[in-house]
């Protein structure tokens, strides 16, 4: 049996490793264990304090981990050896929902599309003074809703636009 101090002390520096330096860590103990060997048992034949053996779960306990996390570090290790574990998204660029990069060229022709479609359909507000020097206030028609003006904008691009790619939300945003 570990004494209390000694299982809190492993666990608090354990907990203290990054997490690539904790799945190192892992990786190293199932080496010196069994090989690195998938095994279906649960018993592990690590010996910590005076040569106690420990069970799995008693082991993932002291720690701090979780049975999936430790299932994953020791596939990894039977697939990869020890290398660090690097996670699928790393390297990728991020992209919006829209699967296009959102820059200034496209924010100009979205801009410049509305400006247009205004300028074709749009109403004067009847509530303005005209005779002010102020920011026109132009509406849509009520038939016309934020949908239908996104399709009017896919519509009028060429086959071959990358703006066709962009997304309904993402134009509402812009």
């Amino acid at each position: 049996m570990i004494p209390r101090e000694n299982f809190a002390e492993l666990r608090e520096a354990f907990q203290a490793l990054s997490r690539s330096e904790q799945d190192i860590f892992l990786m190293a103990q199932l080496k010196a264990m069994n090989g690195g060997g998938i095994t279906a048992s649960r018993r592990l034949k690590k010996k910590t304090h005076r040569n106690t053996p420990l069970c799995q779960k008693t082991y993932l306990n002291m720690l701090g981990i979780s049975r999936t996390h430790f299932e994953n570090v020791r596939n990894h290790l039977a697939t990869n050896g020890i290398i660090p574990r690097v996670h699928g998204n790393v390297k990728k660029v991020p992209r919006w929902k829209t699967k296009i990069t959102i820059d200034i060229t496209v924010a100009t022709s979205v801009k410049n599309f509305l400006e247009n479609y205004a300028e074709i359909h749009g109403l004067p507000s009847p509530g303005r003074n005209v005779n002010r020097i102020t920011q026109s206030l132009t509406l849509l028609p009520a038939e016309t809703s934020y949908k239908s003006v996104y399709h009017d904008f896919i519509a009028g691009l060429e086959n071959d636009s990358t703006l066709k790619l962009l997304k309904y939300d993402a134009f509402r945003k812009l």
